[in-house]
């Protein structure tokens, strides 16, 4: 461990702007472990109390949450608040429904370890599943009680000098049938008896398909593939059309939701960005590997949900966008022209490519 820090305390030395997961991913070991040897006057472990501390966060006023995978970074600065834990069997659950504001999907089972930071910019909590990986982050803004947050650390801070211990084996894959095992005209039936988006899981699961399995197998009235690079498109879109949009990202202990305009946006390197006040996205642009418009039966069967959803080279969700909705209100119809708008364009593009 000592070996450990001395070389952190190198690396920091030689860049001091090093970001903490950069760092880790040089030294060999998982955030998680970084902040662990680094434990003492200014880092903390906390009490795996995860869900009665993050309840108690309303006191200490605006935060900036962030969410993140391997691809996309989700920032949202405001309230977090009207956070419902429950509990599925033994599996720990908690929803905060803030549309425009810090809305979450935590999935608490997943969490396993949790830190408490103190540095000269800002104070935080940082929490990790069993890997070492973060599921979310917590930062302090210029609007934060900076007292009562203080006094959240010393509430749920603990004393151990044992190490963090941590998970070595991957997480095991889902069982899923190959392309050919599939009953594709059972599958596309469930689908288009789908009375509730949040019931698309369940039906992947019954037919024991990846999700990008079921784009591939769904046919284009419910899953069209567009190009990767369509994300820049389509938000400048939205921003021009002042449409108001959903947008999702997560991993697997947390989905953050950012709800509402857009209006900054912004390249840096290989990275395209949202740059708003209380909403910033960066999403490494060199990780999109397939991006799919994706059309969903809610409303008991009554309404058509779209939404484009992008995937890593692993096949894994990294960034979803929706429009606004709130539950109970109509269909965004400046949304779903849009999406029709990009399933014209991208069809017309593989048809020219197809007669060149």
């Amino acid at each position: 461990m000592t070996s450990l820090l001395a070389q952190y305390q190198a690396l920091q030395a030689e860049n001091p702007a090093i970001r903490s997961r950069d760092a880790a991913t040089k030294l060999g070991i998982s955030e998680a472990q970084l902040l662990d040897i680094q434990t003492g006057d200014t880092i903390f472990r906390l009490q795996p109390r995860f869900a009665e501390l993050l309840k108690k966060l309303k006191n200490v006023g605006p935060v900036m949450a962030l969410t993140r995978n391997q691809a996309v970074v989700h920032e949202l600065t405001g309230h977090y608040e009207k956070l419902y834990v429950n509990n599925h069997g033994d599996k720990e659950v908690a929803i905060a429904i803030n549309p425009g504001g810090i809305d979450l999907r935590l999935f608490l089972y997943k969490w396993h370890s949790g830190y408490a930071q103190i540095t000269d910019k800002h104070v935080s909590f940082q929490f990790f599943d069993r890997f070492g990986d973060a599921v979310q982050k917590i930062y302090s803004t210029k609007e934060t009680d900076i007292d009562a947050f203080h006094q959240l650390i010393c509430d749920f801070k603990t004393a151990t000098d044992e190490p963090l211990q941590l998970d070595l084996q991957p997480e095991p894959n889902a069982v899923t049938l190959s392309d050919d095992e599939v009953d594709v005209l059972a599958l596309k039936a469930d689908w288009q008896q789908l009375k509730d988006v949040h019931d698309f899981p369940k039906m992947l699961e019954k037919h024991q398909v990846t999700r990008l399995q079921a784009l591939n197998l769904a046919g284009k009235e419910w899953a069209q593939p567009i190009s990767a690079s369509a994300l820049e498109v389509i938000l400048n879109q939205v921003r021009e059309d002042q449409v108001e949009i959903m947008v999702f990202v997560g991993n697997a202990g947390a989905v953050q939701i950012f709800s509402g305009f857009i209006e900054n946006l912004k390249w840096f390197k290989d990275w395209f960005n949202v740059l708003d006040r209380d909403f910033n996205l960066h999403v490494d642009t060199k990780q999109l590997a397939q991006a799919w418009l994706v059309h969903k039966p809610t409303d008991k069967g009554q309404n058509i949900i779209s939404s484009v959803e992008f995937f890593d080279a692993q096949g894994d969700t990294i960034l979803t966008l929706f429009g606004r909705r709130d539950e109970g209100n109509s269909v965004n119809q400046d949304w779903q022209q849009l999406v029709q708008n990009m399933a014209t364009r991208y069809a017309n593009a593989d048809e020219q490519t197809q007669v060149a």
